[in-house]
């Protein structure tokens, strides 16, 4: 299994309509393709693991130094420049597998950190302005509510995103699995 971007050729590399990727069919995978080798935790080294019980790739220890790819850093700063223009949409039409996800919860954390920066110099403003000492805390309930309630429609958008993502892509490999 390799991961070839869509629309690419590559010399050694020959698409599978049964399993719609390229594959590479050897004992040790040739130089130039060792770029689409399959990353370990992707659809693709999943099939190249099923297909090869005998032999699987070693899935690595999981790090906390992860970075994310160039394109993931493009992808979020395209998802931000929208949003601070005034977009309240934006569609990321990547192909499967190269990490639309992380952009994603990138923006949703710029998003919340700027939502919830912006409701406490609000509350400040607010209980700044109070007319009793009295009135603060109620003043600062609200403003927490506030806070919770802009961050929880956050989730839910975010959640909402990748879930359709994970149910397409799911829907996409069953149906095409029963052709």
């Amino acid at each position: 299994m390799l991961d070839v971007p869509y629309g690419t050729q590559v010399e050694g590399a020959a698409w599978h309509p049964a399993v719609m990727m390229h594959l590479y069919v050897g004992r040790t995978l040739p130089e130039h393709l060792a770029p689409y080798a399959p990353g370990p935790h992707t659809f693709g080294r999943f099939l190249a693991n099923t297909l090869n019980p005998d032999v699987p790739t070693p899935v690595p220890e999981p790090a906390d130094d992860l970075e994310p790819r160039q394109n993931q850093y493009e992808a979020a700063d395209a998802i931000a420049e929208r949003a601070a223009a005034g977009g309240r949409q934006f569609l990321l039409a990547d192909e499967p597998g190269v990490g639309k996800t992380i952009p994603a919860i990138e923006r949703y954390q710029q998003r919340t950190l700027a939502l919830g920066h912006a409701a406490v110099r609000a509350a400040d403003e607010t209980a700044g302005g109070a007319g009793s000492a009295e009135d603060v805390p109620a003043l600062l309930t609200a403003a927490n509510t506030a806070i919770a309630e802009q961050i929880r429609e956050a989730t839910e958008t975010l959640l909402g995103s990748v879930l359709f993502t994970v149910i397409t892509r799911m829907t996409n490999r069953f149906s095409r699995s029963d052709g």
